[in-house]
């Protein structure tokens, strides 16, 4: 039977492919592939942070190999790392505006010149804005470290045929990939 019968005999059902990665480099591989091929963005996840791990697992940290079939396993979409580089130049460009503006802005009351405000405001902005950037990559650095200790990253693709199946299995084999397997979740 193929995988489109299936589904219309049991709805509310989801054929994916799951696999295991030892490293980020391949696991960005992985999806960079899946993405060039046939497999929309909205259909790759990856496993979710520890806050929402926690609240259903009750732990920051779960095995690989217990959360990669279990359908409650919070998941969130890949960032791609330009995709973090970026936002974290946005934070760092946002609080250095934001800066700028609070302090130019009450310059009249404290009698400085504007321009001096702007440039101090925007100065401690956008430091503040780093060290915000800073602390929010190591969790997500540190949340990495912990998913590669405990067993491996996650990451799933969901496949609507038998063809788009093999494939993923296959992209993600050859991107190091381990207990690469396809599954139906509810």
């Amino acid at each position: 039977m193929n995988q489109s019968a299936y589904n219309k005999i049991h709805p509310g059902t989801v054929p994916e492919v799951v696999g295991l990665f030892d490293t980020t480099d391949n696991l960005q591989e992985a999806i960079r592939q899946l993405e060039g091929t046939a497999f929309p963005r909205q259909d790759i996840s990856i496993m979710g942070t520890r806050r929402d791990l926690e609240k259903i697992f009750g732990t920051k940290a779960v095995s690989p190999m217990i959360a990669a079939d279990d359908a409650h396993t919070p998941r969130q979409a890949p960032a791609r790392p330009e995709e973090e580089v970026i936002g974290g130049t946005a934070l760092v460009g946002a609080s250095a505006y934001i800066g700028a503006m609070g302090l130019a802005l009450s310059a009249g009351a404290i009698a400085f010149p504007v321009a001096g405000a702007a440039i101090i405001g925007g100065l401690g902005g956008g430091v503040l804005g780093g060290i915000l950037a800073r602390i929010l990559d190591q969790s997500h650095n540190r949340h990495l470290e912990e998913q590669i200790e405990r067993g491996g990253l996650l990451l799933w693709v969901r496949t609507p045929d038998e063809n788009k199946e093999s494939l993923a299995i296959n992209i993600m084999t050859a991107h190091g990939g381990r207990h690469v397997h396809a599954h139906t979740i509810t």
